[in-house]
């Protein structure tokens, strides 16, 4: 038998459960929350508090459920594993709007340069340093 509970995602992560809802939280507006399914067994060491920081999910794979606005079918994929469809953001456009796509995104790509090569080197290492490679490649 499985138990479905809702735990913050950081605690997914590290796998040190202390805090878990049976429904999802009223307070959790950021999609901070996941819903999770345990064992029997794991559920009763959660719920008599016994904590011997061993991971619950180590053996577990991670899966990520999401539906297709488009079509509306849903595909499953495992945690930060991504197709290259996913950054294709002209994937579902005909030829003028991937022309017009490409052409604004290389006007804002190039105000950005420009407003980046402004700054001074001080704040171009902080902010490449905050932001990472993306505004790394304008020091090339």
């Amino acid at each position: 038998m499985k138990i479905t509970i809702w735990i913050h995602k950081s605690e997914v992560i590290s796998g040190n459960i202390t805090n878990y809802s049976y429904t999802r939280p009223y307070h959790d507006r950021n999609e901070e929350w996941v819903e999770v399914q345990i064992t029997q067994d794991e559920f009763t060491r959660l719920e008599d508090g016994e904590s011997d920081e061993e991971n619950l999910f180590e053996q577990e794979e991670s899966y990520i459920h999401e539906r297709n606005p488009d079509t509306g079918k849903i595909r499953t994929r495992k945690f930060m594993e991504h197709s290259p469809a996913y950054y294709d953001y002209t994937r579902n456009m005909n030829e003028e709007q991937i022309e017009k796509f490409n052409e604004k995104f290389e006007s804002v790509h190039q105000e950005l340069k420009d407003w980046f090569e402004g700054l001074s080197p001080m704040h171009q290492d902080r902010i490449g340093n905050m932001y990472g490679m993306f505004f790394n490649t304008f020091n090339n």
